[in-house]
């Protein structure tokens, strides 16, 4: 928990905090991060108490969220998918999905919701090449090989004509970052795109490499 929080004032401490110091042992050792998030909400609820912060207790946030599920998820899991023995001796119908496999999929929903956020935010405050940068850099991230496809639907998801993906395409080579000719992408300095992206992109990234590894 240290590495994670123990340096922040208490008043900084939010949900987001909160999520990413459970997330890595909430599956596989429920029982320590029930423990865990009941000591962080007791040393908040303290700290409210005593005029350190206010508003209310992140852990609160976690509790609703993606990992509120029971601290028994794992027994539950195995339950879960256990068939149902009809009158005959034969499976009568399975059971609901696995808690650990809902659990998995609410932190997933979580990621998407800050990968969301992050196009929104490039949208309204990135410029042209920022926001080319980081769908260059996302398609890269999902994309087997060095070479990416591109086609109209740059121009739709950066909600410009193709003439502008053209220009942002030019400057981009222009600075030595990517080789274009018609149809694909080469990305060629990683690193520097990534700081042409302007900060638009790696934040869901590193969530969900923190999340779901």
């Amino acid at each position: 928990m240290r590495p994670i929080i123990g340096d922040y004032r208490v008043d900084a401490i939010g949900t987001p905090d909160v999520l990413r110091v459970l997330s890595p042992i909430w599956l596989t050792k429920p029982e320590t991060a029930r423990r865990v998030r009941q000591r962080i909400a007791t040393v908040l609820d303290w700290a409210k108490a005593a005029g350190y912060r206010l508003g209310d207790n992140p852990v609160e946030g976690v509790s609703r969220g993606p990992l509120g599920a029971s601290a028994n998820a794992r027994k539950l899991a195995s339950v879960a998918t256990r068939p149902e023995i009809g009158p005959t001796g034969s499976p009568a119908r399975f059971g609901p999905p696995p808690v650990a496999l809902r659990a998995f999929l609410l932190l997933y929903v979580h990621y998407l919701h800050i990968q969301t956020r992050s196009t929104a935010l490039s949208n309204v405050r990135g410029k042209l090449e920022d926001r080319l940068a980081r769908w260059l850099l996302m398609c890269d991230d999902r994309t087997v090989g060095s070479d990416i496809t591109v086609t109209h639907f740059l121009a739709v998801m950066l909600g410009v004509r193709r003439p502008g993906v053209t220009i942002a395409l030019q400057i981009l080579e222009g600075r030595g970052l990517i080789w274009s000719r018609r149809g694909e992408v080469a990305i060629r300095d990683r690193d520097d795109l990534v700081g042409i992206a302007d900060g638009y992109y790696g934040q869901a990234e590193a969530e969900y490499a923190l999340l779901l590894g």
